[in-house]
């Protein structure tokens, strides 16, 4: 459905709402177009510009992780993302979510960099355009960047220094003018949509429905199953497996946090 979308439209309609119940950022419906029209509409096109960012994922995971932590540890954060099977298959599917953990985890690494040398005035302007440029791009980043800017505010170097506290206030007034125009023009739109506003009802994570805990641990089991061991692992097998199994996933994370 969303291949039709890409291939059917012009880039200006690509800005508009899609048709049959889709939804997706300017730049990877852009991206896929353009390969479209340089490649032919066919299946390996569409699926290239996931595939690239399948493979720079562990890349970008492994940089981000040696700032976060050592080398040892981006090695292994870079297998994770490397071996997991939600991620392999993201990779080689038409739809923006490989893009998106690419593009998540490069705006956590550019700011990582800031972090080291709140005094750089280039690596402000590169996180100013990252963040920019993100948010055109994937849809996750509204949530990623105002974390990214919460770091940057804690940060007892940017605090003390006036470029970094003014670089600080025109990041966050660019970034949300920026991502004023895809709210208005698609995903305000794509929330009243009664088709998507059913088919995710059970990730809607709200703190006073009675069944809010439940949707947590569901969503949770979901994901961690697919993520580290993918659902075809865990098929035919009794449901305790996988219980038990998100569990240790669980307790693992928590450990890696706590740290």
């Amino acid at each position: 459905m969303l291949a039709n979308n890409i291939v059917g439209r012009t880039f200006v309609a690509l800005l508009g709402p899609l048709g049959e119940n889709q939804s997706a950022p300017w730049l990877f419906l852009f991206g896929e177009r353009a390969t479209a029209m340089l490649l032919g509409p066919n299946e390996l096109a569409l699926r290239l510009l996931p595939l690239i960012a399948g493979i720079l994922l562990p890349w970008i995971v492994w940089l981000t992780a040696s700032k976060l932590a050592d080398r040892e540890t981006g090695i292994i954060a870079a297998a994770i993302a490397a071996l997991s099977p939600l991620l392999l298959y993201y990779s080689n599917e038409v739809k923006p979510y490989g893009t998106d953990a690419l593009v998540s985890a490069t705006l956590v690494f550019v700011t990582l960099r800031v972090l080291e040398n709140a005094a750089d005035r280039r690596r402000w302007f590169i996180l100013l355009f990252a963040g920019g440029v993100g948010l055109v791009a994937a849809f996750p980043a509204a949530f990623i960047l105002p974390a990214c800017w919460a770091a940057l505010l804690a940060s007892a170097n940017v605090r003390r220094s006036p470029h970094a506290r003014r670089m600080l206030s025109a990041t966050a007034v660019a970034w949300a003018a920026t991502f004023a125009l895809p709210y208005l023009l698609v995903i305000r739109r794509a929330t009243s949509d009664a088709f998507l506003t059913i088919y995710f009802s059970d990730r809607f994570l709200v703190p006073w429905r009675p069944d809010a805990f439940a949707a947590l641990w569901g969503l949770w089991h979901d994901v961690s199953a697919e993520a580290f061991l993918g659902h075809d692992a865990l098929a035919g097998r009794p449901s305790a497996i996988a219980v038990v199994l998100s569990v240790v996933i669980l307790a693992v994370c928590g450990g890696g946090l706590w740290e």
